[in-house]
Parts: structure tokens; sequence; C-alpha cells
């Protein structure tokens, strides 16, 4: 398959770690990027927040679903971040103009359905979906009669830079080095939250990144209580005590994406709310 050299998704990666896994290699450092503005603070909600229990650790009117997974051998890269983006937008029967580099990444496509080929084969993600992105360098296209856009769940190598011309959900801070070594799951869940709803309040052997599709929440932290829209997001950090809790009026959906070596637990549940 040809390989285009253009805003291919990675391509602005500058990468000052390496990676340590053959599934995982790194992008061109051909196009660098400037590196970004600050990350800025999330959305706040500006409607009246929906009472709920302070100190209840116990979900309530919380359904899980796990979406994607895949496994990697090590960690992914030295230097490891976690990053969410947006993909274009792709009208009606239209194909990139940029061919997408291999990450250890998962997709979930918003709305309209997304084609990834690739030598030797295709998958198709229809809205509502999500899949671990192919190993090999890959084109992505829209096959159906609808515009389409889907989000990258991402862990990449190096500084925090920009991504070209993607548009930025949330980038965390760098991981702790060195990171575990054997095995590591990538997850994608989505967590539905009925009016008053609540998640456990929890800790993760890994890093974990949020982003609301629809609804207000509030993501509870020790000492930080984060209101987020629909398009925002937050990383939490190795072991960071987290809640996530509806705000609003009606139902909240949120993708929690994990980065976690097998050798730790992924979930540990709290007695008391962060």
């Amino acid at each position: 398959m040809s390989r285009r050299a253009a805003l291919a998704l990675a391509s602005s990666i500058v990468l000052s770690g390496c990676a340590t896994s053959s599934s995982a290699p790194p992008p061109s450092a051909s196009f660098f990027a400037a590196p970004p503005a600050p990350s800025a603070s999330p959305t706040s909600v500006q409607t009246e927040p929906t009472p709920v229990p302070i100190g209840d650790p116990h979900a309530s009117g919380a359904t899980f679903v796990t979406l994607a997974t895949r496994t990697q051998d090590g960690p992914a890269y030295i230097q490891s971040y976690l990053g969410v983006y947006a993909l274009p937008d792709l009208p009606p029967n239209s194909s990139a103009t940029f061919d997408d580099t291999p990450l250890p990444s998962i997709g979930y496509v918003l709305f309209g359905t997304v084609r990834w080929t690739w030598e030797g084969g295709s998958r198709d993600v229809q809205a509502g979906e999500a899949a671990a992105t192919p190993l090999f360098t890959f084109h992505q296209s829209n096959p159906g009669s609808t515009p389409t856009r889907w989000y990258t769940f991402f862990v990449y190598g190096g500084s925090r830079t920009a991504f070209g011309a993607l548009r930025r959900i949330v980038q965390g801070p760098q991981l702790p080095v060195p990171q575990p070594e054997g095995a590591y799951t990538f997850r994608l869940d989505r967590v539905t939250l009925e009016p008053r709803g609540r998640t456990a309040a929890v800790t993760h052997g890994g890093a974990t990144a949020l982003v609301v599709l629809d609804g207000d929440v509030e993501v509870r932290q020790p000492d930080v209580h984060d209101y987020l829209g629909a398009d925002t997001g937050v990383v939490i950090k190795i072991g960071g005590p987290m809640q996530i809790l509806n705000r609003g009026p009606s139902s909240a959906r949120v993708l929690e994406f994990f980065y976690t070596p097998d050798s730790k637990p992924f979930e540990t549940p709290l007695s008391a709310s962060p």
C-alpha cells in the first residue's frame, strides 16, 4: 500500500524515548510540530450540579461495558504519555489524504462508519463501537453516506507535543520512569450514568484517561473536583483515587481508557469517596 508522507497520525511526535516493543514502531519524526500551549482547564458545567451523596464510595445507577482491548509485551515507550485526540471529520464516501502510523491505540467512532485499510486487510468500525487500531500503517476512509468522526486513545513516547492537524481532547503528564516490566493491557470502557448515578470510588494499577461523550459529570479526586461536559476529559495518575458522578439532570456517558501493567491490580475499591 502507498505510504503518503503527509499528515500522518503521529508524524509530529518528537520521540525522545524509544519503543520497547516491536508491535509499536516509533512514528516518523520527519514533521515536527511546535510545542502546544498548556492544556486548558476542563470545561465547567454551567448548570447547578445535581445534589449527590458526598461521602458514598459505592456505585449506583452506573452501567459498564468493555468496548475493546489490546495487549503488549512490555511498556509502550521508555517515556510514556496518555493522550486522546479527535481525527478530522471525513465527508461521505471520502478518504483521508494521509496514512496513519501504527501506535498502541484504540479508536472509538462517535458517528458514521470508519474503514481502516492496510496491506492485506481492512476493518469497518461503526458509530458507538471501538477497536484496537491496526499494527500496520493503515489508511482511513468513510464508506458511508453520512460524515464520520472518531477518537484515538493511545500511548505515545517522547515529549508533550502537538499532533499536527488533530484536535486534542486531553493529554496527560509523563508516566513515572522506569515503568514496570512485563505485559500491558490497553482497555476502553464506556460508562453510562443514570441521573444521580455514580461509579464506585477506586484506584487503578495503571494510568487512566476519561472523556465525556455526553452529559455533565464530576470527576472526583483528592482535593480536585473536575466538572466536565461533552468532548472534554482528564487523565488520572497511576494509583490516584477517583470517582465519577453524574451532575446533570439526564444520563451521561463517559469513556475510560486504561493502560495497565498486568503485574498490578486493575482496580481496587476504596472505603470513602475522594
